[in-house]
């Protein structure tokens, strides 16, 4: 391999074949490593942020960013009332960064069909209600009005199954007080979430049929739910929406109400910290291995060319052009391979998972340029840098001991 073939036009063109050279399958080797690296950390953080984004789009379209309660309530399925009149509403809504206000309560009951009974948890919630993340959910029927008194209700797929209810459908809802009480509920909707601890208990509906049968006023509710604009932002509001409510009220925040749920994020976080660690390490051992096989491969072209006058900086620039040729090539190559793997998870949800374990049916798939950037970025400047060491052999050879050898 002669060093006008090394220098010509940075490579001799990008896409031109590898010289064939003793060490032409240690090339291949090394492209096909920096391929799979960046394939991997791609697909990798493309699954990461899916899943993220997914999960915790459910788990806040179900809870909202915060929830408001009164000091004295407990963490039973019955609600403690608390005042919550427009005044309230107004103040939180005021706070810059507020999305959504709406206010709800939880009542327990006991449902009866024609061929079962199941226990649950009436979620109602006020004329503010943000239907948005029900309607996406909806697989049968249609969303029930907010501002409708009605026993309208949407029930959960699995609640559903187990009543053997329809859409269209009534059932007898029964509350354990004094005096007991029975309401006919309409079923309007069936939704499905995928979260199961939330599709066992809950139907959804107004929370004025929770007043009338715990004797609240229409100022009176079991809690208030926030979303926010920005998520990042979820620790500073929540700080901010406790000091405007005062010591009788507090907010918690989804990440304190579901401190496991977010751990297992978090969890999921660091398991792709370490393959972006393992794939770096690969890419870099097969670049480096490259860049040594090709130096002491050129030995006596190297010791011609510093018998001719060339300096060490100048040779060297050569072979790590070389190297980083090889690791562009990858680079590009893993890119194509990987963005497509995404691209066809994200239109047709090749690979299914276990919702009942998961949270979702499909493996979850995002990505955005800044991370497309961001690792391709980090890959190439840590490979380069990794070579600037190994080329430091150059300097080592000696011109009159490579000829001979040559």
């Amino acid at each position: 391999m002669s060093f006008s073939g090394f220098f010509n036009k940075g490579t001799g063109g990008f896409w031109k074949p590898l010289p064939k050279t003793p060490s032409l399958p240690l090339y291949r080797i090394t492209i096909i490593a920096v391929s799979l690296s960046i394939t991997v950390m791609l697909v990798s953080f493309a699954v990461l942020q899916g899943f993220n984004e997914a999960i915790i789009k459910k788990v806040i379209g179900f809870g909202s960013h915060i929830q408001v309660a009164d000091y004295s309530g407990n963490q039973s399925y019955e609600s403690q009332v608390m005042t919550c009149n427009d005044s309230l509403i107004q103040v939180l809504q005021a706070v810059e960064g507020v999305e959504n206000v709406q206010a709800f309560g939880l009542k327990p009951c006991l449902l009866k069909s024609s061929s079962s009974m199941e226990g649950a948890v009436i979620k109602g919630y006020d004329k503010r209600f943000n239907t948005a993340f029900f309607s996406r959910n909806l697989v049968e029927g249609r969303m029930f009005n907010p501002k409708n008194q009605g026993d309208t209700i949407l029930l959960s797929a699995t609640l559903a199954q187990k009543l053997s209810i329809k859409t269209g459908d009534h059932l007898k809802a029964y509350f354990v007080q004094r005096p007991p009480r029975v309401r006919k509920l309409f079923v309007c909707g069936i939704y499905k979430t995928g979260l199961e601890e939330f599709d066992e208990k809950f139907l959804i509906g107004n929370l004025e049929s929770i007043r009338r049968l715990n004797g609240w006023t229409p100022e009176q509710a079991g809690g208030i739910e926030i979303n926010v604009k920005d998520f990042n932002r979820l620790n500073e509001l929540t700080a901010t929406v406790n000091a405007a409510l005062g010591y009788q009220l507090f907010g918690k925040s989804i990440k304190e109400l579901f401190p496991q749920l977010f751990d297992w994020l978090k969890l999921q976080e660091i398991n792709v910290q370490v393959i972006l660690s393992l794939m770096l390490v690969v890419a870099i051992i097969n670049v480096i291995t490259a860049l040594l096989i090709l130096i002491m491969e050129n030995a006596g072209t190297i010791g011609l060319l510093k018998a001719l006058g060339a300096n060490n900086g100048h040779i060297r620039s050569v072979y790590l052009r070389r190297a980083v040729f090889l690791t562009l090539r990858g680079l590009l190559i893993g890119n194509a391979i990987g963005l497509g793997l995404i691209f066809l998870q994200q239109q047709f949800h090749i690979l299914g998972l276990n919702e009942v374990s998961y949270y979702v049916a499909y493996v979850p798939v995002k990505m955005d340029a800044i991370t497309i950037l961001s690792l391709n970025g980090l890959t190439f400047l840590v490979c380069t840098l990794s070579l600037y060491l190994p080329s430091l052999l150059i300097a080592r050879i000696s011109p009159l001991k490579a000829i001979k050898m040559g």
